[in-house]
Protein backbone atom coordinates (compact mmCIF):
# COMPACT_ATOMS: atom_id res chain seq x y z
CA UNK A 1 0.00 0.00 0.00
CA UNK A 2 1.48 3.30 -1.11
CA UNK A 3 0.22 6.77 -0.20
CA UNK A 4 -0.24 9.27 -3.01
CA UNK A 5 0.92 12.84 -2.80
CA UNK A 6 -1.89 15.33 -2.96
CA UNK A 7 -1.00 16.58 -6.41
CA UNK A 8 -1.38 13.00 -7.68
CA UNK A 9 -4.88 12.52 -6.22
CA UNK A 10 -7.76 13.02 -8.70
CA UNK A 11 -9.46 16.38 -8.22
CA UNK A 12 -12.84 14.80 -7.47
CA UNK A 13 -11.36 13.25 -4.33
CA UNK A 14 -9.97 16.51 -2.93
CA UNK A 15 -11.73 19.37 -1.19
CA UNK A 16 -12.38 22.57 -3.10
CA UNK A 17 -11.26 25.42 -0.89
CA UNK A 18 -11.88 27.92 -3.68
CA UNK A 19 -15.50 27.79 -2.52
CA UNK A 20 -14.30 29.63 0.61
CA UNK A 21 -11.64 31.90 -0.92
CA UNK A 22 -10.72 31.91 -4.58
CA UNK A 23 -7.07 32.55 -3.79
CA UNK A 24 -4.59 33.18 -0.98
CA UNK A 25 -4.68 36.86 -1.94
CA UNK A 26 -8.43 36.94 -1.29
CA UNK A 27 -7.79 35.30 2.09
CA UNK A 28 -5.30 38.05 2.91
CA UNK A 29 -7.90 40.70 2.02
CA UNK A 30 -10.44 38.99 4.27
CA UNK A 31 -7.86 38.75 7.05
CA UNK A 32 -7.24 42.48 6.93
CA UNK A 33 -10.98 43.16 6.89
CA UNK A 34 -11.47 40.94 9.95
CA UNK A 35 -8.69 42.77 11.78
CA UNK A 36 -10.46 46.06 11.14
CA UNK A 37 -13.66 44.71 12.71
CA UNK A 38 -12.10 44.36 16.17
CA UNK A 39 -11.18 47.95 17.13
CA UNK A 40 -14.21 49.75 18.46
CA UNK A 41 -16.13 46.67 19.58
CA UNK A 42 -15.46 47.66 23.18
CA UNK A 43 -17.61 50.74 22.56
CA UNK A 44 -20.62 48.48 23.14
CA UNK A 45 -19.44 47.74 26.67
CA UNK A 46 -21.62 49.23 29.39
CA UNK A 47 -24.39 50.17 26.95
CA UNK A 48 -26.15 46.86 26.37
CA UNK A 49 -29.17 47.95 28.38
CA UNK A 50 -30.20 49.92 25.31
CA UNK A 51 -32.11 47.55 23.00
CA UNK A 52 -30.63 49.05 19.82
CA UNK A 53 -27.07 48.74 21.16
CA UNK A 54 -27.73 45.18 22.28
CA UNK A 55 -28.89 44.22 18.79
CA UNK A 56 -25.90 45.89 17.14
CA UNK A 57 -23.42 44.25 19.51
CA UNK A 58 -24.81 40.76 19.01
CA UNK A 59 -24.94 41.16 15.24
CA UNK A 60 -21.37 42.47 15.11
CA UNK A 61 -20.10 39.62 17.28
CA UNK A 62 -21.62 37.11 14.86
CA UNK A 63 -20.14 38.95 11.87
CA UNK A 64 -16.73 38.68 13.49
CA UNK A 65 -17.24 34.99 14.28
CA UNK A 66 -18.31 34.20 10.71
CA UNK A 67 -15.31 36.05 9.29
CA UNK A 68 -12.91 34.22 11.57
CA UNK A 69 -14.47 30.85 10.81
CA UNK A 70 -13.82 31.24 7.09
CA UNK A 71 -10.25 32.38 7.70
CA UNK A 72 -9.46 29.51 10.06
CA UNK A 73 -11.10 26.78 7.99
CA UNK A 74 -9.32 27.83 4.80
CA UNK A 75 -5.92 28.24 6.45
CA UNK A 76 -6.09 25.00 8.43
CA UNK A 77 -7.29 22.93 5.47
CA UNK A 78 -4.60 24.41 3.23
CA UNK A 79 -2.06 23.51 5.93
CA UNK A 80 -3.47 19.99 6.16
CA UNK A 81 -2.87 19.46 2.43
CA UNK A 82 0.84 19.48 3.27
CA UNK A 83 1.68 19.98 6.93
CA UNK A 84 5.32 20.66 6.03
CA UNK A 85 4.42 23.75 3.96
CA UNK A 86 5.62 26.77 6.01
CA UNK A 87 3.38 29.22 4.14
CA UNK A 88 0.17 27.59 5.30
CA UNK A 89 1.59 26.85 8.74
CA UNK A 90 2.05 30.60 9.05
CA UNK A 91 -1.44 31.40 7.76
CA UNK A 92 -3.00 28.94 10.22
CA UNK A 93 -1.00 30.46 13.08
CA UNK A 94 -2.10 33.98 12.10
CA UNK A 95 -5.73 32.91 11.94
CA UNK A 96 -5.50 31.35 15.40
CA UNK A 97 -3.80 34.46 16.77
CA UNK A 98 -6.50 36.71 15.32
CA UNK A 99 -9.16 34.45 16.79
CA UNK A 100 -7.57 34.77 20.23
CA UNK A 101 -7.51 38.57 19.87
CA UNK A 102 -11.15 38.57 18.82
CA UNK A 103 -12.05 36.41 21.79
CA UNK A 104 -10.38 38.87 24.13
CA UNK A 105 -12.04 41.87 22.44
CA UNK A 106 -15.54 40.39 22.67
CA UNK A 107 -15.16 38.58 26.00
CA UNK A 108 -17.23 41.18 27.87
CA UNK A 109 -20.34 40.53 25.78
CA UNK A 110 -21.76 37.40 27.40
CA UNK A 111 -21.15 38.46 31.01
CA UNK A 112 -22.61 41.93 30.41
CA UNK A 113 -25.65 40.47 28.69
CA UNK A 114 -26.18 38.16 31.64
CA UNK A 115 -25.90 41.10 34.02
CA UNK A 116 -29.06 42.52 32.45
CA UNK A 117 -32.49 41.58 33.83
CA UNK A 118 -33.60 38.21 32.53
CA UNK A 119 -36.72 39.71 30.98
CA UNK A 120 -34.52 42.00 28.86
CA UNK A 121 -32.84 39.02 27.24
CA UNK A 122 -36.17 37.23 26.87
CA UNK A 123 -37.58 40.26 25.06
CA UNK A 124 -34.54 40.44 22.81
CA UNK A 125 -34.83 36.74 21.97
CA UNK A 126 -38.52 37.20 21.12
CA UNK A 127 -37.86 40.22 18.89
CA UNK A 128 -38.52 39.27 15.22
CA UNK A 129 -35.47 41.33 14.23
CA UNK A 130 -33.34 39.00 16.36
CA UNK A 131 -34.78 35.77 14.98
CA UNK A 132 -31.33 34.68 13.78
CA UNK A 133 -29.91 35.07 17.28
CA UNK A 134 -32.72 33.89 19.57
CA UNK A 135 -31.08 30.51 20.16
CA UNK A 136 -27.85 32.21 21.18
CA UNK A 137 -29.66 34.44 23.67
CA UNK A 138 -31.68 31.58 25.17
CA UNK A 139 -28.60 29.39 25.42
CA UNK A 140 -26.85 32.28 27.14
CA UNK A 141 -29.55 32.33 29.79
CA UNK A 142 -29.18 28.59 30.29
CA UNK A 143 -25.45 28.98 30.87
CA UNK A 144 -25.79 31.87 33.31
CA UNK A 145 -24.50 29.85 36.32
CA UNK A 146 -21.33 28.89 34.41
CA UNK A 147 -20.31 32.29 33.00
CA UNK A 148 -17.44 34.21 34.59
CA UNK A 149 -17.01 37.93 35.04
CA UNK A 150 -15.95 40.06 32.03
CA UNK A 151 -12.37 40.27 33.32
CA UNK A 152 -12.14 36.51 33.89
CA UNK A 153 -13.67 35.68 30.50
CA UNK A 154 -11.19 38.03 28.80
CA UNK A 155 -8.29 36.37 30.61
CA UNK A 156 -9.38 32.95 29.41
CA UNK A 157 -9.74 34.20 25.85
CA UNK A 158 -6.29 35.78 25.91
CA UNK A 159 -4.80 32.50 27.17
CA UNK A 160 -6.26 30.41 24.35
CA UNK A 161 -3.33 30.97 21.99
CA UNK A 162 -0.73 30.06 24.60
CA UNK A 163 -2.58 26.99 25.82
CA UNK A 164 -2.76 25.63 22.29
CA UNK A 165 1.00 25.84 21.70
CA UNK A 166 1.81 22.34 22.93
CA UNK A 167 -0.94 20.77 20.82
CA UNK A 168 0.19 22.67 17.72
CA UNK A 169 3.81 21.65 18.28
CA UNK A 170 2.77 18.01 18.64
CA UNK A 171 0.73 18.14 15.42
CA UNK A 172 3.63 19.61 13.47
CA UNK A 173 6.05 17.07 14.93
CA UNK A 174 4.06 13.93 14.12
CA UNK A 175 2.42 15.15 10.89
CA UNK A 176 5.32 16.95 9.23
CA UNK A 177 8.68 16.45 10.92
CA UNK A 178 8.81 12.83 12.10
CA UNK A 179 9.35 9.99 9.64
CA UNK A 180 7.88 6.72 10.90
CA UNK A 181 9.29 3.34 9.78
CA UNK A 182 8.03 1.20 6.93
CA UNK A 183 6.39 -2.18 7.41
CA UNK A 184 5.32 -4.97 5.10
CA UNK A 185 1.63 -4.67 4.22
CA UNK A 186 -0.89 -7.40 3.37
CA UNK A 187 0.23 -7.42 -0.27
CA UNK A 188 3.87 -7.89 0.70
CA UNK A 189 4.75 -4.35 -0.36
CA UNK A 190 6.51 -1.87 1.90
CA UNK A 191 4.20 0.78 3.33
CA UNK A 192 5.20 3.72 5.49
CA UNK A 193 3.46 4.01 8.82
CA UNK A 194 1.60 7.33 9.16
CA UNK A 195 -0.96 8.89 11.46
CA UNK A 196 -3.64 8.41 8.78
CA UNK A 197 -2.62 4.86 7.94
CA UNK A 198 -2.19 3.54 11.48
CA UNK A 199 -5.83 2.55 12.11
CA UNK A 200 -6.32 0.75 8.74
CA UNK A 201 -3.13 -1.20 9.41
CA UNK A 202 -4.27 -2.07 12.94
CA UNK A 203 -7.53 -3.38 11.43
CA UNK A 204 -5.73 -5.61 8.95
CA UNK A 205 -6.83 -9.27 8.81
CA UNK A 206 -3.15 -10.19 8.75
CA UNK A 207 -1.85 -10.67 12.30
CA UNK A 208 1.72 -9.89 11.23
CA UNK A 209 0.63 -6.52 9.83
CA UNK A 210 -1.29 -5.72 13.03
Amino acid sequence: MQYSKRQDVPTEYTWKLEDIFESDAQWEDAFRAAQEMLPGFEAFSGKLGDAAVLKSAVRRSFEIARALEGLEVYAHMRRDEDTANPKYQGMADRAESLSARAGAATAFLDPELLALPEETLEQAAADPEMADYDRYLRELLRQRPHTLSPAEEKLLAMASEATGTASNAYDMLVDADMRFPQIEGEDGQQVRLTQAGYIPLMMSRDREVR
